[in-house]
């Protein structure tokens, strides 16, 4: 997902309860997941859901959300640090979701999806579901895989070139739903990303309640 779609994202579902320097710092982590590094070396792929890594871009999900939790049950300890946990935490909520967000553009989710409801039509909010169980641990659902040779596709005339001489249909290039180039397709992933946001930001609410208490989820929501 290119970062301007990260951002509407990211900024539909928060910022009914973040104050905006508080949003800002989420969508800065959030954006801070891209670079070249991450795009085109495999080592930190798994925060993109690309080259074969459901698992590992899940444990990451989960290593964010303890470190959300954990944060916040120090807050009753480091009174005197509630700002710093803070911001820590919306880094930490920033990180994991950029993941889930990218969850949807870089897997066959989608296509799975369509498939099992027979429709590429407009789409209609009430029916489409992000956060199908069935879907989400599906044996056929894969990532996109990056190719360092993909980089030329970026290039004018030559990336043109390439796609009709080398296109896998495993790779990134072939499968993501980065923007609206891709058609329908990547109107169901945004909705799917804006639900999976939803689901991702509630877990996060609940734990920091549990940890921390309201003082914490106040906190967590407002920056100056």
């Amino acid at each position: 997902m290119y970062a301007k779609y990260h951002i509407e994202t990211t900024a539909w579902v928060l910022q009914r309860n973040f104050s905006p320097r508080a949003l800002k710092q989420v969508i800065e982590a959030n954006l801070a997941q891209d670079s070249i590094k991450d795009l085109f070396l495999s080592s930190d792929s798994y925060r993109h859901f690309c080259n074969d890594t459901i698992t590992t871009g899940l444990d990451y999900v989960e290593e964010q959300h303890r470190l959300i939790e954990q944060l916040a049950g120090l807050s009753k300890e480091q009174v005197d640090k509630p700002t710093e946990l803070a911001h820590r935490q919306r880094i930490a909520l920033g990180r994991l979701l950029h993941t889930v967000q990218d969850f949807y553009s870089h897997t066959n989710y989608v296509d799975l999806w369509l498939r099992e409801h027979h429709t590429e039509q407009t789409p209609i909010i009430d029916v489409i579901d992000g956060l199908d169980q069935a879907l989400l641990t599906h044996y056929e659902l894969r990532t996109a895989h990056w190719f360092a040779l993909e980089i030329l596709f970026h290039i004018p005339l030559i990336g043109a070139l390439l796609r009709r001489i080398w296109l896998p249909p495993h790779s990134h290039e072939a499968m993501h739903l980065d923007s609206p180039e891709r058609g329908l397709r990547f109107v169901y992933s945004m909705i799917m990303a804006q639900q999976r946001t939803a689901k991702e930001y509630q877990r996060a609410v609940k734990a920091i309640i549990r940890q921390g208490g309201s003082e914490a989820l106040h906190c967590f929501h407002q920056e100056g």
